[in-house]
């Protein structure tokens, strides 16, 4: 019994840690979109060639 309990805490833990890094990489890639989109706000569009 506390063999499989010890199986089971860990397959949790770990899905817990790999939710956290895998949600950290999403939200700072998604801050660095948004960043990008805030700091061309201010910025000329390019202008067409004819």
């Amino acid at each position: 019994m506390d063999t499989a309990l010890i199986v089971i805490l860990s397959l949790i833990g770990l899905g817990a840690l790999y939710w956290v890094l895998f949600g950290q990489w999403k939200f700072n890639k998604m801050v660095k979109e948004t960043q990008e989109k805030i700091d061309d706000l201010g910025k000329e569009p390019p202008k067409a060639k004819l």
